[in-house]
């Protein structure tokens, strides 16, 4: 007999027990087989239960992880644009054929830019 046989046989005595309201009786190797069953069945659904439990805690990183890489893009993004806004506005100098590191240095300092061994 295989268990859903076994299973149904048992539900079949159970209910006509039932129905006569007789006492429905089985034997020590039906209960243990029966218990042996509900114990595997219980393992697999405890199982599925902590597998799909990973399943959802990977996709809840993936997503928090996806929203802090999105996050520093536009972070780099923004970034990006407001240098390329500076290099855009070229540093003007005096109109002088012979200017001064002092002067030169000053105008590009006011243009927002760093100078090296200053």
């Amino acid at each position: 007999m295989t268990d859903t046989t076994d299973i149904s046989a048992l539900r079949e005595q159970a209910e006509t027990a039932k129905v006569c309201g007789g006492m429905f009786a089985i034997s020590g190797e039906q209960a243990l087989s029966l218990l042996d069953q509900l114990e595997a069945e219980r393992q697999r659904a405890d199982k599925a239960q902590a597998d799909m439990q990973f399943e959802c805690d990977a996709h809840i990183e993936t997503a928090e992880s996806w929203r802090e890489w999105k996050l520093r893009a536009i972070t780099a993004e923004t970034e990006i644009a407001a240098l390329k806004a500076r290099l855009a506005n070229p540093v003007v100098l005096g109109s002088s054929d012979v200017m001064s590191r002092n002067f030169a240095i000053k105008a590009i300092i006011a243009a927002g830019f760093t100078v090296k061994g200053e």
